[in-house]
């Protein structure tokens, strides 16, 4: 059995009603597309990570801005904060300043404020990773379930004129497409889950133990095994995609044993049978085993006077297994191809005979299964080594597994008088159903896995004491994948089922049910699910809009709330084009526009020159005179008897812009620029990080030219 067939996958948007409410609304894709939205996505989501830092660095820094002193180091790190640097920056940054003040008297509240700074940077830098991790997980690119979109659906109705051919046609394809599939997912030793991603459910679970024999006690001859499925649902188990109110559901429970046939058995001529029984014409003095456990209902030309008959020389010439089932259903005689013993029938359960045909097998050492039962030592030569061998052969030449099937939520027969309340499209569902279960039973297996381990010369070296139980759970795994197969084959009609499905839809129940299969693609498409889709994108639109409506909001609001001014007002003035307005400022170097707002612009004919180290130094003001030059260290105490200083008035532009040399006597005069009032030396003079081991006052807008002496290291 292959893979479907990516012209028949449904492209678009479609409901997956196996999955929970919220996560199920699917959006099937092929490759390159659903590539292409998850790396839009992964794109914004990297953007969202963005403005979430920058969200971040304004929650951080806003609580902490206030016009009352505070340490040196809190107003380095907040302009640090405010430029909104890249995480990285603020990482390494943060990190230096923590180093410079190692020595100082730095409170454990600031110290750990900057660390957690440096994990939230440390934690947005691996954004891109969890943009990767967040947008995989709303793809599934692999063995995913997909909806059949096929324009050849057809509806399973068997017509009475459909001929005895087209069915055993279309019954060999599914067992023998069914055998593979088994070999490939169910048996332990050969499991290929590459080959098993066809159906949603790659295997039908069902159980297995011990039970006792399901006939009368003395017909078993050896202990019986009960197989059962539980509730199947055909949504869970067998792909379809069916509303709530049309779920199906049905259970399959089936119990075997080897039946003790010892003495149900006469030998006779092979003339007394009907002709042509054995397929040609009987050998001189050619012997029958007949056994009898029950009535054939063979054409009455063909009947014999027992259930199975077994020629002694075919069964000494054939080096193979052979298999030969009958079936009794008490509540369906019309598909009754036995009428059993009377110990062997049970009115709450169908009868299955599988007769195991061991031919002329031998083994090397003896066999122990009841089934494959072998202890006649024989003399063989041996080709290969020159010498006589002692072999083993069966100790009878057929043996007879009696087996019961009961399948519960099945109706009984076609007319679904037990189901009343039963919809069209279960109606329909129903009776695919049972021409599943009644053609593909115990009855119908063909070959044992036993088989496999046979050489050309009809030998085997071994088989465990369970031999049989293991061919019993592979015959219940063929059958449950035939109901798969079955069920599934309705969206897609193949050669050999061509006249069976030839019935398209003529109801909307029937037509309703040809785009609700689901079958699994290995590749070549990916599934996005639309709820982690939305959440993503709503997460990050909602993260972005904030980032780019907050502050004006907050700007707003301050308006009416004076309490939120000074902190927005902070915000405002720390901004890099303040700053460097401000700086230009200082040197009377141009003439500014909207000053006061968050984008300050120049005179349009205006042209301002990069800073220059010289023009950022100025010597000690006037009315510094008197005071010591430097202040190494400066304590808290000593900090709050310095007295406030008081600069000059800036001057404004002169008139004549062109006069060179107001323009250098304004580079000698005492500035506004933030400098150190008493060594004389501007802050950013040094290389390294200035710091500061008192508070200092936040400079304002409004007091440029009143600055508190401070002392920097």
């Amino acid at each position: 059995m292959s893979e479907l067939n990516s012209q028949f996958v449904k492209r678009g948007y479609w409901v997956n009603r196996s999955l929970e409410p919220t996560m199920r609304h699917t959006l099937t894709t092929e490759t390159q597309t659903g590539i292409i939205i998850i790396a839009l996505l992964a794109v914004c989501t990297t953007l969202a990570m963005t403005q979430l830092w920058n969200l971040f660095n304004f929650s951080y820094y806003r609580p902490r801005a206030g016009v009352r002193p505070a340490k040196g180091f809190n107003y380095q790190h907040q302009a640090l904060v405010r430029p909104l640097l890249r995480p990285s920056s603020i990482a390494t940054d943060t990190s230096k300043l923590l180093f410079a003040w190692k020595g100082t008297a730095l409170s454990a509240t600031a110290r750990a404020e900057a660390v957690a700074h440096i994990l939230m940077a440390i934690a947005i830098i691996t954004g891109p990773v969890a943009a990767a991790v967040f947008s995989s997980s709303v793809a599934t690119s692999t063995n995913v379930e997909v909806l059949v979109d096929n324009s050849l659906c057809g509806i399973l109705d068997l017509k009475e004129d459909t001929s005895i051919l087209t069915s055993q046609a279309y019954i060999q394809r599914v067992l023998t497409t069914s055998e593979q599939y088994v070999h490939r997912c169910y048996l332990p030793e050969s499991a290929s889950p590459s080959g098993c991603n066809i159906f949603t459910r790659p295997d039908i679970p069902f159980t297995a133990r011990n039970t006792t024999c399901p006939f009368s006690s003395e017909l078993c001859a050896s202990p019986a095994i009960a197989f059962d499925t539980g509730l199947l649902d055909l949504n869970d188990h067998f792909g379809l995609n069916l509303a709530n109110e049309d779920h199906v559901k049905y259970r399959r429970r089936t119990s075997c044993a080897v039946l003790d046939i010892e003495n149900r058995v006469k030998v006779a001529g092979a003339s007394e049978l009907p002709p042509n029984y054995l397929g040609r014409a009987p050998l001189p003095g050619e012997q029958v085993l007949i056994y009898h456990v029950g009535t054939r209902n063979d054409d009455a030309s063909q009947r014999i006077n027992g259930t199975f008959a077994l020629s002694l020389t075919t069964a000494n010439l054939t080096l193979t297994y052979g298999l030969l089932g009958l079936t009794y259903r008490p509540h369906r005689p019309q598909h009754n191809s036995l009428d059993p013993l009377k110990e062997l029938t049970r009115t709450d359960a169908d009868t299955t005979l599988q007769a195991v045909k061991k031919g002329n097998i031998m083994y090397k050492e003896p066999i122990e299964d009841p089934v494959f039962s072998a202890h006649q030592a024989t003399e063989v030569f041996d080709v290969a080594t020159a010498i006589n061998v002692t072999m083993y052969k069966s100790d009878a030449p057929l043996t007879v597994l009696g087996c019961t099937d009961q399948v519960s939520g099945l109706p009984n027969d076609s007319t679904f008088e037990s189901f009343p309340n039963a919809s069209k499209s279960q109606a329909i569902l129903l009776k695919s159903l049972m021409y599943a279960a009644n053609t593909f039973g115990i009855a119908h297996m063909r070959s044992l896995n036993a088989s496999s381990f046979l050489g050309n010369t009809g030998q085997i070296d071994s088989l465990p004491s369970d031999q049989w139980i293991f061919e019993a759970k592979r015959w219940i795994a063929i059958e449950l994948t035939a109901h798969q197969i079955v069920i599934s084959d309705h969206t897609a009609r193949n050669a050999v089922a061509s006249s069976l499905y030839d019935r398209f839809p003529a109801t909307q129940a029937a037509r309703s049910l040809c785009s609700l299969q689901k079958m699994r693609k290995s590749g070549g498409f990916i599934n996005i699910n639309i709820f982690r889709l939305a959440l993503i994108l709503s997460f990050n639109l909602i993260v972005i809009l904030l980032e780019i409506f907050l502050f004006r909001f907050l700007v707003y609001l301050s308006r009416y709330k004076k309490l939120l001014s000074p902190r927005i007002n902070i915000w405002v003035q720390d901004s890099i084009l303040r700053l460097r307005r401000r700086s230009y400022e200082t040197l009377d170097e141009s003439t500014w526009r909207n000053t006061n707002k968050r984008v300050p612009t120049l005179a349009d004919a205006e042209h301002i020159r990069n800073f220059q180290m010289k023009d950022l130094t100025s010597p000690p003001s006037p009315s510094m005179s008197g005071q010591k030059a430097v202040r190494p260290i400066m304590t808290d105490a000593a900090q709050n008897s310095l007295p406030d200083v008081t600069y000059s008035t800036c001057r404004k532009r002169p008139a004549d812009a062109a006069d060179e040399v107001a323009a250098m006597e304004r580079l000698t005069q005492p500035s506004c620029s933030l400098f150190d009032s008493v060594s004389g030396s501007t802050a950013a003079s040094s290389d390294t990080v200035p710091h500061v081991v008192q508070q200092v006052p936040r400079y304002q807008h409004h007091d440029s030219h009143r600055l508190r002496p401070s002392t920097w290291q």
